[in-house]
């Protein structure tokens, strides 16, 4: 049976269209990202954010190589048989203790309480999509992202995941390589995306930054929205059976950003595609 989780602190809370959700006492509210389109019957969804939305997060290195984040899912989510639920929180419990208490994971499950990684690659047709955003032109540029991103790359292909990695990629090009993603995925199996870059949370919803995006005037280059892109993924195929998100961003401040501007950005681009 599939059940519907948020991974907070707050006891039961009611989503978006009235569902009401149990709560695991683990963290600070979050909600999932506004997907478009009929969900597919019986669909499992996994999206964790490495850090709560509005937290600001500075550089908080896991050791020389790695972020807090990939190094704790190289740790905890290479243990085949743990169920998801129960990875998630020691996940976050791992990235508390490796970022000293500055980077607490959120996550949003409706999922199979058993349902573990091993077992979702074991049902076949497991892939992945791996985004490295590194060196940004306008923002600062980051110094773990491909370290990251192999070292999660290495995790999920140990588990059975085929894994597809791409690296300091533009908005368009983000978008492009999701698109070609989901257009190469045969019917159910799972589906797993995570990246690794520049993020900004505000109003409940979580952009994640290209490496064309501009410290000035934020356009509609330079921005994907998780709603989108989770869109894209949901319908890969026919619809995988199950989709994973996991996001490894901070929250950048950006001088002069416009909330609007951001929004209006990423309807502007998605009434063009």
């Amino acid at each position: 049976m599939i059940s519907r989780k948020l991974l907070t602190g707050l006891g039961a809370i009611a989503l978006a269209g009235g569902l009401s959700v149990t709560a695991l006492p683990v963290g600070a509210a979050i909600a999932p990202p506004n997907p478009s389109g009929a969900p597919v019957e019986n669909q499992q969804i996994v999206i964790s954010y490495g850090a709560g939305f509005g937290t600001a997060l500075d550089a908080q290195p896991g050791d020389a190589t790695h972020g807090p984040y990939a190094a704790a899912f190289a740790d905890v989510m290479s243990v085949p048989e743990l169920p998801l639920s129960d990875a998630l929180i020691a996940l976050r419990a791992r990235v508390k203790a490796l970022s000293d208490g500055h980077q607490a994971p959120t996550a949003y499950l409706e999922l199979d309480s058993n349902a573990s990684l091993g077992t979702i690659a074991a049902g076949g047709n497991a892939r992945a999509l791996i985004i490295a955003n590194q060196d940004y032109a306008e923002v600062q540029a980051l110094e773990n992202p491909v370290g990251d991103a192999q070292l999660v790359a290495n995790t999920l292909k140990g588990l059975g995941f085929e894994v597809t990695s791409l690296f300091d990629l533009t908005s368009a090009e983000m978008l492009d390589a999701i698109d070609r993603f989901a257009a190469g995925h045969s019917d159910n199996g799972a589906v797993a995306f995570y990246f690794v870059g520049h993020g900004i949370a505000m109003d409940g919803r979580n952009m994640l930054l290209g490496t064309d995006v501009d410290q000035d005037v934020l356009g509609p280059d330079g921005v994907v929205s998780l709603g989108e892109a989770f869109s894209r993924l949901r319908s890969a195929g026919n619809g995988p059976q199950t989709l994973m998100m996991f996001l490894d961003t901070d929250t950048v401040p950006i001088p002069a950003l416009n909330p609007a501007l951001i929004e209006n950005a990423a309807q502007e681009r998605s009434a063009t595609r």
